[in-house]
């Protein structure tokens, strides 16, 4: 009974209102290309969609690309702005003048940095979002 009541309550805790807005739907976060940039250099282009049931009024990511030997390369702050609710969005970020396409290894979201609007703070849009890839390279966390 008592183990019972312990897995009960600790579910309840599990359950905050930031919990409970992760689980009414997902943040959905693709990397769906990585495009030569018109100066030279490296441009991501993402895909995001909104389907928590909230609008988001500011976003902004924190996303480390790796070189092809797995070394941190560029880091890089995504400032993705208002998100709203069912909304797809398509953005493009150049990584630089430096960076190729093909020495591009892997992305990593790495935080969310700022997540303002539906009462979520940054580590419940962390949680809400699902990630996927159509580039040539893995996006993951």
């Amino acid at each position: 009974m008592r183990c019972a009541f312990a897995a009960l309550a600790a579910a309840w805790l599990a359950l905050s209102p930031a919990a409970l807005a992760a689980e009414a739907g997902r943040i959905g976060l693709e990397l769906n290309d990585l495009q030569p940039a018109d100066k030279g250099g490296c441009r991501a282009v993402f895909v995001l969609k909104n389907d928590i049931g909230k609008a988001l009024d500011k976003m902004t990511l924190r996303v480390v690309a790796f070189d092809a030997k797995g070394k941190a390369s560029l880091f890089l702050s995504l400032d993705v702005g208002a998100l709203p609710v069912g909304k797809t969005r398509v953005l493009r970020f150049d990584l630089g003048d430096k960076l190729a396409c093909g020495d591009v290894g892997r992305m990593v979201l790495d935080d969310v940095t700022a997540c303002e609007g539906g009462d979520l703070d940054p580590p419940a849009c962390l949680a809400a979002i699902a990630l996927s890839s159509r580039a040539t390279v893995p996006f993951d966390f």
